[in-house]
């Protein structure tokens, strides 16, 4: 009789564990979710708040689903092993990033999150139309986005509306001159030969101002000067991209 009532009471206290765990782990996917989310603009301005209680309420129900159930202290070791290994791709493969401004539309546009790959550059070197993020050796502080129109050992010529590479007019359907009043084919040209490890890049939405425009139609030293100082800044070597855009994953 004694060993009944035992098995009854255990019983229970089993269903009462087992009944703890599966709140626990539901609390802990709902934090996952959250925290993913957190990745994203649905949040708005208040990303930062869901991101920490994600982690906190998360990392508390982890641990008491944890002591509830075998099932939660597999998710527990995912859960620790998984920060390591997300560190490790983020290092040296793959890696989330947010674009800022217009400069690729419509391609990519102001907002867009993409992920930007590493591994095509660890064993090969960019190619023509490839859309790359860099740093500027003048700025080593901001990252820039851009399409690689000029390759090693190349002469680029610039000028708004024209684009050649080795004398032959660049006919790229994803670039564009943006807000050119008009095209004079008499002005000027930037003009640049590629070393050996440098590279080309070109906004896909580059945009010339009013005031530019202004002075380019008056002045044919101001807009040599211009577009040699663009063109010259647009030089890249290989050693200053991060990686290549592999796509865009928000918003779908």
């Amino acid at each position: 009789m004694e060993q009944e009532n035992d098995k009854k009471v255990e019983s229970k206290m089993e269903e009462k564990k087992s009944s703890k765990g599966k709140v626990a782990m539901y609390v802990w996917l709902a934090s996952v979710v959250v925290f993913v989310l957190s990745f994203t603009n649905i949040f708005g301005s208040f990303t930062g708040l869901p991101f920490l209680l994600s982690i906190l309420i998360g990392g508390i129900s982890l641990v008491v689903w944890a002591t509830k159930s075998k099932a939660g202290k597999k998710a527990l070791i995912v859960t620790i092993l998984l920060p390591v290994i997300f560190f490790l791709i983020y290092l040296f493969v793959v890696r989330p990033h947010k674009l800022l401004g217009n400069t690729m539309s419509p391609t990519f546009k102001d907002g867009d999150y993409v992920l930007v790959e590493k591994l095509s550059y660890y064993f090969g070197s960019p190619k023509r139309g490839d859309v790359v993020i860099y740093m500027k050796q003048s700025d080593n502080s901001s990252e820039y986005f851009g399409r690689i129109l000029g390759l090693p050992n190349e002469t680029v010529s610039l000028k708004p509306g024209e684009i050649k590479i080795n004398g032959n007019v660049l006919t790229e359907s994803r670039v564009s001159w943006g807000n050119l009043p008009s095209v004079s084919k008499t002005w000027p040209a930037g003009v640049v030969t590629l070393r050996g490890d440098e590279y080309f890049v070109f906004s896909d939405n580059q945009d010339f101002t009013s005031s530019e425009s202004a002075n380019f139609s008056t002045d044919q030293d101001v807009i040599q000067n211009a577009l040699q100082k663009f063109l010259e800044d647009s030089v890249i070597k290989k050693s200053d991209i991060s990686g290549k855009v592999l796509l865009k994953y928000w918003p779908f």
